[in-house]
């Protein structure tokens, strides 16, 4: 009962992504891909892997895997008897749950020696070496032991998140083209074995209009489609492109993770754009924009600079969820205490941003 959970990888990105679907076919155990993985959007197909071996597995990811820890029968029914988790930490708190507390044996692989990712003392072998690094000598270990390996009794995850993927898919394609989706999320949700539909229905039965995982999806869709990177913010747009994000293609995501928190937001995105040297989106809440709003003097700057230095910055395009305060606080316990949710957290306000776009010379 094995799997891999693969985070946010190294400064070989590329490399330690074909190496996570390498070790995944040789042991056989499925992926948990991380949103900031690189593997979260991709399809199930094993053509990023470079390999001449005559037996080949088929490789599995468990895009939806956030989703499907809503269920308490799936939730009974995973308990990892050993996950190999590959970058630094998820952005899924069930993710994180699961490894600290039902996991038996946790081996961390990360290149990175002073990032902390084990606030719970629950690794229990780590090894500070570059992903592919350590995918080889399993490889090497494998060859020379001539080790057979087994499929994983986690396996029954992958063909679950494939009925999130189709239930997800129906409700948006509904939603976007203006039906009423609710007739569609009931049907969904009674299916004798749906188990996940049934969790995720209160998730995604009030979406019946623009809304903020929609707006995620449609972001994520948009950069595949024209082949541009993305920086997303922290708090609630991380999490709705985790959640609810489809399956489109590699894309180059990035998000600040830390104590930061919403602070820097836009800069980061900026300089992240720059060292993308392509087109870039920058998906960000109204607070986090708020925090930042003097980044939109150094957007502006870039375009009024000398050519050398302007031929360096690509175009920037920053979508805003204006929802008119800090959203995710609705989603933890203080939300129970509304009269100190509201004026202390959720900090409500009434800004628009035409006039701070306005105000830089910026495109609204």
């Amino acid at each position: 009962r094995g799997m891999i959970v693969v985070g946010n990888v190294g400064t070989q990105p590329d490399l330690d992504r074909k190496a996570a679907l390498r070790l995944a076919r040789l042991l056989r155990w499925p992926v948990v891909p991380d949103i900031l993985s690189g593997l979260r959007t991709t399809f199930d197909n094993s053509q990023m892997i470079e390999d001449d071996t005559e037996e080949r597995h088929d490789v599995h990811l468990v895009h939806y895997t956030d989703q499907l820890l809503l269920s308490k029968t799936i939730n009974d029914q995973l308990e990892p008897d050993c996950v190999i988790l590959l970058g630094h930490r998820v952005i899924s708190k069930r993710v994180l749950s699961l490894l600290v507390q039902k996991t038996g044996s946790l081996i961390a692989v990360s290149e990175a020696v002073t990032r902390r990712f084990d606030e719970q003392y629950r690794v229990t072998q780590k090894y500070t070496v570059p992903v592919h690094s350590f995918v080889d000598a399993v490889e090497r270990f494998g060859q020379q032991e001539k080790v057979e390996f087994v499929e994983s009794g986690l396996s029954f995850l992958v063909e679950k998140s494939h009925r999130v993927q189709e239930f997800l898919n129906r409700h948006f394609d509904q939603v976007e083209s203006g039906m009423d989706p609710k007739g569609m999320v009931r049907r969904a949700s009674s299916d004798g074995n749906g188990h996940e539909s049934n969790a995720i229905e209160a998730q995604v039965s009030t979406l019946t209009s623009l809304s903020e995982p929609g707006c995620a999806r449609a972001i994520l869709q948009h950069c595949a489609t024209f082949e541009c990177s993305l920086f997303v913010s922290n708090s609630m747009p991380i999490r709705d492109l985790d959640m609810f994000g489809g399956l489109c293609g590699q894309i180059n995501i990035a998000c600040n993770r830390g104590a930061s928190g919403i602070d820097g937001i836009l800069s980061s995105g900026i300089g992240f754009a720059i060292g993308c040297r392509r087109p870039t989106y920058i998906l960000i809440g109204d607070v986090a924009f708020l925090h930042d709003l003097n980044a939109l003097h150094t957007l502006k700057s870039l375009a009024s600079v000398n050519t050398a230095y302007t031929m360096s910055c690509p175009p920037i395009s920053i979508v805003v969820l204006n929802n008119y305060g800090g959203g995710i606080f609705q989603f933890l316990p203080i939300a129970r205490y509304a009269d100190l949710v509201n004026p202390l957290f959720t900090t409500p306000h009434d800004v628009g941003f035409q006039h701070a776009a306005g105000m830089f010379g910026l495109q609204y």
